[in-house]
């Protein structure tokens, strides 16, 4: 026999459980750019970014040419723009979220482009023997900032028997710096060897942009892993006689520099065989 106040328990559980999805959803201000807003707004300023990248360093100042064209495209001014981001920046899970979709877009773009490019375009002139391909296994998007839960990454990956002695290797992705504020961040890898040799490079990036580090191969050795990291630092400030460091202020990481670090790509290129004059007369 049922209890009487069953169903009024069964009421309960489910107004708590409704209680407690809506918490977990965030409700956008109306004097915020909305979601789907936001999303082509930041498709467009990362398009713009990309532009400017690509001038030359004398014309690199029409990037704010670049970005007040973008904002002006989509009628927001600089004021609301500044808001909405830091708005978005404390709200981690909703900005990645149109990261993203982003994220999706830009990759979906890039393959129809390399589509109708020519194998000579995509730079695909390695012989029959040779070949590149991306070995990134981690995500493809971070988020940094000063905070010691989001200021650094790293990763290894561990050779296998598609890698060969010479193989060389690129790491190269896309940033962009959110807000005005910079902070001193630093990407580098290493190949390590099977006789414990290592070689590496590392790479400062204090601009929006592309950054891409390549290391050539070793073809005495077999490689063991390629590893490396990104890691955002706190920029070492002059001291102050006149104000002790305990009363100084220091800004919170919500406060402070936010790094988006995205399309992250590490290629390995197989070296390519050189044919003797002897295989090219028995060819």
């Amino acid at each position: 026999m049922k209890r009487p106040y069953a169903p009024f328990k069964r009421a309960l559980l489910c107004i708590i459980m409704l209680t407690g999805l809506s918490a977990c959803l965030v409700k956008v201000p109306s004097d915020i750019i909305q979601p789907e807003q936001m999303e082509e707004l930041l498709y467009d300023y990362h398009l713009a970014q990309a532009m400017a990248y690509d001038l030359p360093s004398g014309e690199r100042y029409k990037q704010k040419l670049y970005e007040k064209y973008v904002l002006e495209k989509h009628h927001i001014t600089e004021e609301e723009f500044d808001m909405s981001l830091a708005w978005y920046m404390r709200h981690t899970n909703e900005l990645a979220a149109i990261y993203k979709r982003i994220d999706g877009r830009l990759s979906k773009e890039k393959e129809a482009l390399t589509a109708r490019l020519t194998p000579e375009e995509r730079g695909e002139m390695l012989s029959p023997e040779g070949d590149s391909v991306d070995i990134w296994t981690g995500n493809r998007l971070y988020r940094f900032t000063l905070s010691p839960m989001s200021n650094k990454m790293n990763f290894v990956i561990k050779a296998d028997s598609n890698f060969h002695k010479g193989d060389a290797f690129i790491w190269k992705a896309q940033v962009l710096y959110l807000g005005k504020e910079k902070a001193k961040t630093v990407a580098a890898y290493t190949l390590r060897y099977e006789n414990d040799s290592v070689c590496g490079t590392s790479q400062t990036i204090d601009s929006t942009g592309t950054f891409a580090l390549t290391l050539p191969g070793d073809s005495a050795y077999a490689l063991e892993e390629v590893a490396g990291y990104i890691y955002m630092m706190q920029a070492n400030e002059p001291r102050s006689k006149e104000i002790p460091d305990s009363l100084k202020y220091k800004p919170s990481p919500l406060e402070g520099p936010t790094l988006l670090v995205n399309d992250i790509q590490l290629y390995r290129i197989h070296p390519v065989k050189k044919t003797t004059l002897k295989e090219k007369i028995m060819q």
